[in-house]
């Protein structure tokens, strides 16, 4: 056709591939080797489409994925996308079983699995992905959107290793309230610890957005001074966030620093050039 697929190659791709078809056009001398305008041949078209049945009709010698191979007394090749026998694998924490289906796989699709829904997550599962190419931009699995770096931010401190494993592999954490979904969870969890304070500064100097707030969270400013951290509050000043800005009460940073006796916060925050006359929504 005009994509230089012929016959084998259109009845892989069919929505409804048959066997008996590809088995008959290969009797009448069709060529399973036959590359199409994409370089791509119907071998390679069906294990694409995790056809694994027709794939040994068209070259029984073609290495199959462990987790489809047909056990001992077994004749029958299960059909399973290579997408969801990527996914079952990790679940399993079978890397050693899954080089041979990354290739079958873009990155897009494996960066849809750095995160997934339905496993917890692992330093071990995020560090292979991003070794074989996983574009850390796409959509994490059941996320509603976000990437995984933005999912691992709205967990927080539970977090907090594999929002690591992500940062030595140059995730960018840049995304509009980013810095404010981590502080927020930190916050929710009374974490204030020293260590997830250094991860914020790594975040924002990562390029973290310290201005706009995270959907039904407090500006960055406010939580630092919740959490107590003066250097991140020191470094959102230096970045030029609004210190007057108000939370969901109507109060700025300098009324929670009053009101939570945070006595190095509110002398910093003054000094900064928070205004001291603003009044709160009472």
């Amino acid at each position: 056709d005009a994509d230089g697929r012929g016959a084998l190659a259109l009845a892989c791709l069919a929505p409804a591939p048959s066997p008996a078809l590809v088995r008959r056009l290969l009797e009448l001398g069709a060529d399973p080797r036959l590359a199409d305008a994409e370089g791509k041949s119907p071998v390679d078209h069906a294990a694409a489409a995790g056809r694994w049945s027709l794939v040994t009709l068209l070259d029984p010698e073609h290495p199959l994925p462990s987790s489809v191979r047909p056990g001992e007394g077994e004749a029958d090749v299960p059909d399973r996308a290579p997408l969801a026998l990527l996914r079952d694998g990790l679940r399993e924490g079978r890397f050693d079983r899954l080089e041979d289906l990354v290739g079958l796989l873009g990155p897009r699709e494996l960066g849809g699995l750095l995160v997934d829904a339905e496993a917890p997550v692992s330093v071990e599962r995020i560090d292979w992905l991003m070794a074989h190419g996983a574009d850390p931009d796409a959509p994490a699995d059941g996320a509603d959107g976000d990437t995984a770096m933005f999912t691992l931010l709205a967990k927080g401190p539970e977090q907090a290793e594999a929002i690591r494993a992500l940062l030595r592999h140059n995730v960018s954490p840049a995304g509009a309230g980013g810095l404010a979904r981590f502080l927020s969870a930190c916050a929710r969890g009374d974490q204030g610890a020293r260590g997830l304070e250094q991860l914020a500064l790594e975040l924002l100097d990562r390029g973290a957005d310290p201005f706009a707030s995270a959907a039904g969270s407090d500006p960055a400013l406010s939580l630092a001074v919740r959490l107590g951290w003066l250097r991140l509050l020191e470094e959102l000043a230096a970045a030029g966030v609004d210190l007057d800005a108000r939370d969901g009460r109507g109060m700025t940073a300098l009324h929670l620093a009053a009101a939570l006796g945070r006595e190095g916060a509110l002398r910093a925050l003054v000094r900064l050039g928070a205004n001291p006359e603003v009044r709160a929504a009472d």
